[in-house]
């Protein structure tokens, strides 16, 4: 299935046979120390023939159904990225490779961004890259080009100290993926009314008894920059009381309730108390998006545009890790790159961390 030659247009080759689709199942996020964690991604490679610009709407029909099929939470597709003199290539530049990349839910949503999806294409195109002898320049990363962003991802060295896990116990399967992800700041959600409705739906969904803002369970509440996510920041212990996905304590369609404007989730989270048994770990989070067809995540990466930046003004760093604390369960490491002090005009960006590991690779015929 995954072939080490050059493709027609310069870039690593993913062939499949009998004229199907290569396609993948990644654990993304995941705790080596525990198989099974993760956030599981379904990955497409739509062929060196197929381009981006050649998607009309039989096309998006046809992703919608493959990404229920999958029925996982987000399935990538990816196509080569053409060249500017329009040959079909992965748009080699020196020691990266480039893709178009669209992402699908379930429920067949398409969202701008998703964080563990990426992490999974990355891991499929970077795997595939270093398997490949006719370049005489080592792969080093892979620039991916979704709707809205343009996303970096490279794979990390065994010998790099720096990361929470090390890939030496790691089978061959698996890779350590570091990603360059948009940098979205958090603005406290203050307007009286707005601020009472989201409290109420809070309260709703989780069932939080009396005055949670008062009583010390809800310590803030905001919302993303792009207006997609609401954080809301609970004490330990008032996160600690949240039920697990799928119990009757859990009321998710609750967070429909308020009117005011975010557009795809709810993240809950709470910082890690010094001194706990989780030393190497800052905060703790979860992820509920019913605007996007999904009870609860198991890992969301792009979460952590949001979440890397709120907890490293909290705690005074530029690199904080969180464990993303659902039944499945993954660790996200995040670095954060202040555009201020790499020269003028550039854009703060957070840098995205985990291990990909590939339990499924196969043929898609539909």
């Amino acid at each position: 299935l995954l072939a080490g030659g050059a493709g027609a247009g310069g870039g690593p080759r993913m062939a499949a046979a009998g004229g199907g689709k290569p396609c993948f199942v990644i654990d993304s996020f995941a705790d080596p120390a525990r198989p099974g964690s993760g956030n599981p991604a379904a990955v497409v490679y739509m062929g060196e023939a197929g381009s981006i610009d050649s998607v009309g709407e039989r096309e998006e029909a046809w992703m919608r159904t493959v990404a229920r099929e999958f029925n996982l939470s987000e399935t990538a597709f990816l196509w080569d990225r053409r060249r500017g003199d329009g040959a079909s290539s992965a748009l080699w530049r020196g020691d990266e490779v480039g893709y178009d990349i669209r992402y699908y839910t379930k429920s067949g949503a398409e969202v701008d961004l998703c964080g563990h999806a990426t992490l999974a294409a990355a891991s499929v195109v970077l795997r595939v890259a270093a398997e490949d002898t006719s370049r005489p320049t080592k792969v080093k990363g892979a620039v991916f080009y979704a709707k809205k962003d343009v996303l970096k991802a490279s794979s990390v060295p065994v010998e790099d100290g720096s990361s929470v896990s090390s890939l030496s116990s790691l089978s061959p399967p698996s890779l350590r993926i570091v990603m360059d992800f948009p940098w979205r700041s958090v603005r406290e959600v203050d307007a009286q009314a707005d601020r009472e409705a989201v409290m109420d739906m809070i309260q709703s969904a989780f069932g939080f008894g009396g005055d949670a803002s008062t009583n010390g369970d809800i310590l803030f509440v905001g919302i993303d920059s792009v207006g997609e996510d609401l954080l809301i920041e609970l004490s330990p212990d008032a996160f600690d009381r949240v039920g697990p996905a799928g119990s009757s304590v859990l009321n998710v369609p609750a967070l429909n309730c308020w009117g005011g404007g975010y557009t795809r989730g709810v993240i809950l989270c709470c910082r890690i108390a010094k001194g706990s048994k989780d030393d190497s770990e800052d905060f703790l989070s979860r992820f509920f998006g019913p605007k996007a067809g999904i009870d609860e995540d198991p890992v969301t990466g792009s979460a952590h545009c949001t979440l890397g930046p709120y907890f490293g003004a909290k705690i005074g760093r530029s690199r904080v890790v969180g464990r993303q604390a659902s039944s499945r369960g993954g660790i996200v490491e995040c670095t954060l790159r202040d555009g201020g002090g790499e020269g003028e005009g550039r854009p703060r960006r957070v840098g995205i961390a985990g291990t990909a590991v590939t339990t499924v690779s196969g043929i898609l015929f539909i």
